[in-house]
């Protein structure tokens, strides 16, 4: 998510558009002084909690240093700007130029980037000096236009003791395909339910995500979000409203017009720094006490706080301080001074509520209110219910099923979905049996918390694992489930019991839905349920069985900087360093970058190109077809396949925009149903040049495969790129753009099979990737990604009937070239035919037979070319064959092993700008440059001594030699290239691995 709102100079602007850019520009001219700062600020998108800005700086007469000084009408918690050196706090902040580029020639423009960030209201500029000359100062700051008021975007239907249930109107502009709300409230929030968003966030910013059933939203239609809020301190309104990252409000008063809360009064801060306050609060007892506790509500989340006079527990925004057992007792007329200090780590905590032994303390807003919600239908029963083969059902008196309010679908696909079962245990128990009652037959059930048998698909007993059947009266207890079903229909949980005790919504809210509100109707009673009735037969395959439970999904934030990810158990940060692996690739772009590109010395490039966009392949510029859609798949296997490593570590949203980087750009490139460009950039003359590929200025030929010039390795692994990346984005809810791909993979794939023909006879690609395996597993490679994404046995069949026919066995590697290997993991996984798995062993047997150097690195014949590519190649294999049960404690093993070498078991890092001792002269131009607007060429860059100038973060080198040694030196193209490629196993592998220990843990 991109949170930039820039601060542009009209007056510069207007001159760009008069002609004038030539002319030298004073501070004058570009800010008149003591002028209107809305005159030459525009705030083009405001986003909850931070904005981006941008200073055009211009002097009228050289000068050697410069500082510009910023007052804000609110206080901003921190300023940060990758040009300047930051000081001030609160209101007042001034940025000094850092030693390199103090200097400024007349009429020469300086653009000054910062961001702002801030906790409470948004602080705007209210003046602006540059080198002590006020360029604007205003009394009403506000620049460009604001979104309205929330007040008029929410209602508060119904409330009562600490929660209130309102309703958030979407009513977008265009048509909407999938949506994200990003909601602020004004105080914090402990919990917020909802019947069509899934639901995360905590303290004052939530996200509501779009389920899948209620992705589209067309212009002008409104779709109303239902939503009970949670809270223990003040009645929180909402503050802000962001949809699909396009600002719907802010501001305004809650609908209920209550004043909000103030405990300026009682809590004094007494000293503030950017990660910490000291504060202190008097307490006068009116009666004599022998303890006493001060709960303290924050509208933000805390990271510790310390008292020396009180014992503290708590966590995140809702915190307890207690006397210690020596100073507890106070008389009326005492006085305690109680000193705390409170630290954080994202915005400054303000108090919001705060009470001494149970009384508040804090003046504003209204009383909480005292009724509470309805209480949900009655079940009726005398003794539990048992001795029922076929489970337990609520029925009411007019003869309805009840059926199970608190069984919810959280995730669905085609025919199948992910569903749980949340009830409050009303019993103690060391071993437990849950019977789950469907009113339709499944062809597969699988739980995740016990052992799941049925004898008729309909009815199934769950049993507790060894571990965990021990349950306590009042215990919150989930059931989660997998299920896949055939062409009768969805079913539906009509009955549930544990022990016999049912637990169809017994525990329950209820939930008020966007459009009715649903009520039972009337007394029920509870008996044994009838015989299921016999299913009718389904010819139907589920589509691919990648959709697969996450335990971790809509846990956690997206995370945008990459430092202390994972504190897992493992040796290494993996989590880290996949976060590192994306800003590799973010680095390979191509083409116009986005608002929130992480790589600050990458820009736009390569805009002529025939087809924008697209991944750079290695460290030159050419757009290569061929390895750009194998990296591809490699990329979206590892996701599909353990999506929990993205998931547990914040970086799915980025992996998603990893993978659209590429399927964007095939989708761009197929310009017919057999016209594919497979290249653009002649690699002989881009390997001649050296710089920036934002100055590229050579000509960059494109080149395309046709029917009467066909290509069938590259279409067909184009189609498996495709195909692969649409289970991804299904599984994340986007079926539209799931769907595009799967068009053109389809098309693709039979311009493949139907134009047949070696893409290098086409494309003159062979002295950089020539198919040395021919396109015959591509083929079958292709097939087998479509029979997965797509469900569909035509393409199983022809997968299975090329394996046969080409006779596709014994591979030495997997690589971009090579994907034998692959092919019998996935035929395995669609068929379970055991002459995949035999064949899947044997490559596993193979490669942990290889030669390994004195220090562990897997040899093969290949690794005298990028050694760590094909070490993580064997190692994403491993860890894809243990996910299928083959050779799975040696797999996972050997996989470690290798990933551990590459991350710095041998006394270094292999990863550019993570560990220790990482490579700093990997072979790469645009990394190799010296920072702007120095020249950067061959002397600059390639032939320069030193490192190379910019951090090309995350990428994978090629690796030692046979003996472990590694020269890092740019001429060392075999041990020091990187390439996007050699990252593409090795990130699955992270993936893998973060999921694994985070699991364990």
């Amino acid at each position: 998510m991109d949170w930039r709102a820039v601060l542009l100079c009209v007056a510069a602007s207007q001159a760009s558009q008069d002609g004038q850019a030539g002319q030298a520009a004073s501070i004058h001219q570009l800010f008149p002084r003591d002028g209107d700062c809305t005159d030459i600020l525009i705030l083009e998108q405001d986003n909850p909690g931070n904005w981006h800005g941008l200073l055009a700086l211009s002097p009228e007469a050289d000068i050697t240093e410069w500082s510009v000084e910023i007052t804000f009408d609110n206080d901003a918690s921190s300023l940060l700007s990758p040009a300047a050196s930051v000081t001030g706090a609160g209101r007042k902040w001034t940025l000094t130029n850092r030693d390199w580029d103090g200097s400024i020639g007349a009429g020469e423009v300086l653009e000054l980037r910062f961001i702002v960030e801030y906790a409470a209201n948004k602080p705007l500029p209210t003046e602006v000096q540059f080198n002590n000359n006020i360029i604007c100062t205003t009394d009403d700051p506000g620049p460009g236009p604001s979104p309205g008021d929330c007040s008029d975007h929410y209602s508060i239907d119904s409330q009562g003791d600490g929660f209130w249930q309102g309703t958030i109107e979407l009513r977008p502009d265009e048509d909407v395909h999938g949506w994200t709300l990003v909601v602020v409230f004004d105080t914090a929030v402990d919990q917020i339910d909802s019947a069509v968003a899934t639901v995360t966030g905590s303290g004052t910013q939530w996200s509501l995500v779009s389920r899948g059933w209620d992705d589209d939203i067309l212009a002008g239609q409104s779709l109303a979000v239902a939503m009970i809020v949670h809270y223990s301190g003040a009645m929180p309104g909402i503050a802000s409203l962001t949809l699909n990252d396009n600002s719907l409000c802010s501001g305004g008063s809650n609908p209920t017009d209550a004043p909000g809360p103030d405990c300026s009064d009682v809590v004094s801060v007494d000293a503030q720094d950017s990660t910490s306050w000291t504060g202190s609060m008097i307490l006068e007892p009116t009666e004599a006490i022998t303890s006493w506790t001060v709960d303290l509500t924050f509208d933000l989340p805390v990271t510790s706080i310390a008292a020396s006079a009180a014992d503290v527990s708590g966590s995140g925004a809702t915190w307890k301080l207690s006397s210690k057992e020596w100073d507890g007792s106070l008389n009326p007329g005492d006085t305690l001074n109680l000193s705390f200090l409170v630290s954080f780590s994202h915005g400054f905590p303000n108090v919001i509520s705060a009470s001494f032994n149970g009384n508040n303390l804090c003046s504003g807003g209204d009383p909480a209110p005292t009724s509470g919600p309805t209480a949900g239908p009655t079940t009726t029963t005398s003794q539990p219910v048992t001795d029922c083969p076929y489970g337990i059902i609520v029925v009411y008196d007019d003869g309805s099923l009840a059926g199970c309010p608190n069984f919810e679908i959280t995730n669905e696909w085609g025919e199948g979905y992910i569903a749980e079962l949340n009830f409050a245990v009303d019993h103690e128990t060391n071993g437990w049996v849950i019977n789950l009652g469907f009113d339709k037959s499944f062809t597969e059930l699988e739980c995740f918390q016990g052992d799941a048998t049925t004898t008729d698909n309909q009815n199934y007993k769950i049993t507790n694992m060894e571990w965990d059947g021990e349950l306590h009266t009042g215990d919150a207890f989930k059931i989660e489930m997998q299920a896949n079903y055939g062409g009768g229909g969805k079913p539906d949980l009509i009955s549930a019991d544990l022990d016999g005790h049912p637990i169809c919504g017994g525990s329950v809210p209820t939930t008020t839905t966007s459009s009715t509100t649903t009520t039972q109707a009337g007394p029920t009673t509870t008996t044994c349920a009838p015989p299921p009735t016999k299913p009718e037969e389904s010819t139907t395959r589920p589509p691919a069985p990648d959709c697969a439970y996450r335990k971790w999904f809509n846990t956690t934030e997206t995370k945008v900087t990459c430092g202390g990810l994972s504190k897992l158990t493992g040796p290494y940060a993996y989590g880290e360093v996949l976060c590192e692996s994306m800003l590799f690739y973010e680095a390979e772009r191509s083409g116009k970058l986005p608002a929130d590109n992480r790589v600050p010395w990458r820009g736009d490039s390569a805009l002529d190109d025939l087809v924008v966009g697209g991944y750079y392949d290695a460290g030159d510029f050419v757009k290569f077809g061929f390895p750009m859609a194998s990296m591809t798949t490699m990329l979206a296997w590892g996701g599909v396949s353990f999506p929990d490593g993205y998931d547990v570590s914040g970086q799915t949203e980025w992996f998603t925009k990893t993978l659209k980087w590429s399927t964007d750009y095939f989708i761009a490139a197929h310009l017919g149903d057999t016209e594919f460009v497979g290249q653009i950039g002649d690699g002989d003359a881009d390997h001649g040049s050296w710089g920036r590929p934002e100055d590229m200025t050579m000509n960059r030929p494109a080149f395309k495969i046709t029917a009467s010039s066909p290509g069938s390795e590259l279409a067909a692994e184009t189609a498996a790129a495709l195909a692969s990346s649409a289970i991804w984005y299904r599984c994340n809810g986007d079926e539209a753009y799931a769907n595009q791909c799967l068009d053109h993979a389809k098309t693709l794939y039979a311009f493949a099979d139907e134009h047949r023909g070696k893409y290098t006879d086409a494309i003159p690609a062979g002295d950089f990737y020539e198919s040395w395996s021919g396109y015959n597993d591509e083929l079958v490679w292709g097939a087998a990604w479509l029979a997965k994404a797509t469900g569909d046995d035509s393409y199983l069949a022809k997968a299975e009937a090329y394996f046969e026919e080409f006779g596709l066995s014994d591979p030495q590697e997997l690589s971009w070239d090579d994907k034998t290997a692959g092919v019998f993991l996935i035929l395995y996984e669609l068929t379970g035919d055991s002459k995949y798995k035999d064949k899947a062993e044997k490559f596993v047997d193979f490669f942990l037979d290889l030669e390994k150097t004195a220090k562990g690195l897997v040899w093969s014949s290949s690794s005298q070319w990028g050694s760590l590519r094909y070490a993580a190649n064997y190692g994403h294999f491993a860890l894809q064959a243990a996910r299928l049960g083959i050779k799975e404690s040696e797999g996972k093993a050997f996989a470690e092993s290798q990933i551990n070498y590459i991350l710095g078991d041998t006394g270094r890092s292999y990863v550019v700008g993570w560990g220790v001792d990482p490579p700093t002269h990997c072979h790469h131009r645009a990394a190799s440059c010296p920072d702007r607007p120095a020249v950067c060429d061959w002397n600059s860059g390639m032939n320069n001594p030193g490192p190379n100038g910019q951090v090309l973060h995350g990428a994978l080198v090629g690796g030692p030699d046979h003996n472990d040694n590694y020269v890092d030196d740019r001429n060392q193209f075999q041990m020091t290239e990187v390439a996007t490629d050699y990252n593409a196993g090795f990130q699955s592998c992270l993936a893998a691995m973060t999921a694994n220990y985070v699991n364990m843990k």
